[in-house]
């Protein structure tokens, strides 16, 4: 099979399935093709076009991973390969988002979009995923490895069960772990009905609405306006810097290329969904805030800040109220997904969990004890004790930086 150094620039490739596995009879990929697309440029059309007619998140999107790649990604060393299975009339069955990163001592073959996509899977062919046998999806993917630059470790990481209520066939693959969870809740049609899930919780809510007002008007606003989007964003990265600083965790948010990000995910015309920005002032001050996209019937809720000295009448979580109040009253909107991570305060919020896997491979030697690393590392950002320990840990540092200062 056709091998490539990890930096190869390339010219887009396409390869009948039948010419590399000629014994991959499998109905679903009959007459099928694989083609490798070296640039974004490349692959815009079929990519757009894939995402009209296939399952995905707005994670695959391509304008999600055009700015990802034009800002932070542009701070790493990673070559685009992007990856598209097609029917043999045509129709896009899988498109991968694919990159070869460079970490100087070893390369990975991971998704594009980095530690900000909360899920990585294919743009993939509702009817495909349903009728590929796991067996026949593994030989398909031991093609596509095969046509792509040689790599130490092949690292897929947050990968969701199903996508869009479709089967993931990548869990299939070997070496696929359960790695994690991500929390949503399904939007009834009033939120009355939603509040009904948890009526103290609630309850006390309404108790907190009442107690902000006496320090001024209180106002939630979700923007429409690309100046009033502009002042969220840089209100959030500033209110969750200092949240950071404060907790003892590393500030993700002083990287300018972060910044730009969000600014630039923000202004962008999605040409299905959209980004939305909303704040809570109070006196004409923004005390929270909340980013997010919409996409198709689903929300995600992505980056949330208030103001430390707010934080005790819990801004945060009255913004979010709102936000669910929104998307209800959007109609469109099924899904409030609140995304990776097993925080406590999603118990509030949530209905159901959404399980993630991940496929850590090594290729060669130096691969393999990258990827047992990995493993290890997943197994003990799993354990509670661990995670409460680390927690604590930060905690002390943090007051004792603040003690110093």
């Amino acid at each position: 099979m056709l091998r490539q150094s990890a930096g190869a620039a390339v010219d887009m490739q396409t390869f009948l399935i039948s010419d590399l596995d000629p014994g991959l009879d499998d109905p679903s990929i009959l007459g099928a093709s694989v083609t490798i697309y070296s640039s974004f440029a490349e692959a815009e059309p079929v990519w757009r076009q894939a995402v009209d007619d296939c399952a995905c998140y707005v994670f695959q999107t391509f304008e999600w991973n055009t700015v990802w790649k034009d800002t932070i990604g542009s701070t790493e060393q990673v070559c685009e390969r992007i990856v598209r299975v097609a029917a043999a009339d045509g129709r896009t069955l899988l498109l991968l988002p694919l990159g070869i990163y460079d970490h100087h001592h070893f390369t990975s073959l991971q998704f594009l979009g980095g530690g900000l996509t909360d899920y990585n899977a294919p743009v993939i062919d509702r009817a495909f995923a349903r009728e590929v046998t796991p067996s026949s999806f593994a030989r398909l993917w031991r093609i596509i490895v095969g046509l792509l630059p040689s790599v130490d470790f092949v690292c897929l990481v947050r990968m969701p069960k199903t996508i869009e209520e479709t089967p993931n066939p990548l869990l299939g693959l070997p070496h696929a772990r359960r790695s994690g969870t991500a929390f949503a809740a399904r939007l009834p049609a009033s939120f009355p009905d939603f509040a009904a899930r948890d009526e103290e919780f609630f309850r006390q809510n309404r108790y907190k609405w009442r107690r902000l007002g006496k320090f001024g008007a209180v106002e939630v606003r979700f923007a429409s306006e690309e100046a009033e989007r502009d002042a969220i964003v840089r209100v959030a990265t500033a209110q969750k810097s200092q949240w950071l600083v404060q907790c003892g965790l590393p500030n993700i948010f002083h990287e300018p290329k972060l910044h730009e990000f969000y600014e630039r995910l923000t202004r962008t015309r999605f040409q299905s969904g959209s980004i939305v920005a909303a704040s809570l002032c109070v006196g004409g001050r923004i005390v929270a805030t909340i980013w997010g996209p919409k996409f198709r019937d689903r929300f995600c809720f992505l980056l949330t800040s208030y103001d430390q000295a707010w934080s005790q009448y819990s801004v945060g979580r009255l913004l979010m109220e709102s936000a669910v109040q929104w998307c209800i009253g959007q109609r469109d909107v099924k899904v409030f997904d609140l995304t990776v991570g097993s925080e406590s305060y999603k118990q509030h919020w949530s209905d159901h969990a959404l399980e993630l896997y991940e496929h850590l491979h090594g290729r060669t030697l130096k691969g393999a004890v990258v990827a047992s690393y990995r493993r290890g590392r997943t197994r003990l950002a799993a354990n509670g004790h661990v995670r409460h320990f680390v927690k604590n840990i930060r905690r002390a540092r943090a007051s004792m930086a603040g003690k110093e200062r």
